[in-house]
This record gives C-alpha cells, sequence and structure tokens, in this order.
C-alpha cells in the first residue's frame, strides 16, 4: 500500500507541475491515456485475457491521442522557438509518466482489491497527508 501511496502522491504532483508547463487540454487528452496503458499492464503482469477487437480499439484510440496531440497548435502558447518547443516534449514526457504513474497505482489498486476499500483509502490519504505537508512546509 506504500507503493500505491507514492505513487498517487508522485502522480499529483507532476500533473500539478505539468499544468505550468503545457496548456490544460493537452495535458488533460495525455493524462487521460492512462486506460491504454492500464490495459498494457492488466495483461502483462494480471495475465488478463483481451479480445482481438479491444486491442485493435486501444491501439485506434491510442492514435486518435497522438493525432490530438501532434496536431498543429495556436500560436499563443506553444510558438515555433527551439526552447518553447524543447519544453513542449519535456511537459509531454512528464505527462507520459504521469499517466503510467497513475496507471501502476491503479494496477496495485486490483491488486490489493482483497483489503476492504475503507483501508486502502485510509491508508492512501494518510500518507498523502503526511508527505503533503512535508513538502509544503519545508
Amino acid at each position: 500500500m506504500l507503493f500505491r501511496s507514492f505513487l498517487g502522491i508522485w502522480g499529483f504532483i507532476l500533473y500539478t507541475y505539468i499544468i505550468t508547463i503545457l496548456p490544460l487540454t493537452l495535458t488533460t487528452v495525455v493524462f487521460q491515456t492512462n486506460p491504454f496503458w492500464m490495459s498494457l499492464l492488466g495483461i502483462c503482469f494480471l495475465k488478463e485475457r483481451v479480445l482481438c477487437l479491444e486491442i485493435i480499439g486501444m491501439f485506434v484510440c491510442f492514435g486518435g491521442v497522438l493525432m490530438v496531440t501532434l496536431a498543429p497548435k495556436e500560436q499563443s502558447k506553444l510558438s515555433a522557438d527551439t526552447k518553447n518547443n524543447n519544453m513542449i516534449i519535456f511537459g509531454l514526457t512528464l505527462c507520459l509518466l504521469q499517466s503510467w504513474s497513475h496507471s501502476f497505482a491503479q494496477m496495485t489498486n486490483r491488486i490489493l482489491k482483497v483489503v476492504p476499500w475503507y483501508v486502502t483509502m485510509f491508508f492512501i490519504s494518510s500518507f498523502g497527508l503526511v508527505t503533503t505537508s512535508i513538502i509544503v512546509f519545508v
């Protein structure tokens, strides 16, 4: 449960930092790839069966996310200079890392399904409160 709590806090810290780098719409679209990553983790670690149609659907949805992410943007926030492009690539990388972190956290929730939900939520909330308090007040 400590690992799951750490992933949850890490994901939230990354998300709050990423929205200072990237537009919120782009951040949200890339973050919403976590069902795709969760499906892949379920196949690899939890040995879940997936139909061929589901695999095709996952890749079509992921392709749609790529099209939205790589589409030409407005010049207001995303200009063509190199420094800004490097920050966009850095932000997208962090956003994918955050999405993976959330997917791993959800996978640990599925593994911990034998533990009552209120015990899991209490532990995650307590760890989050302590960690956030340390980050804010130190």
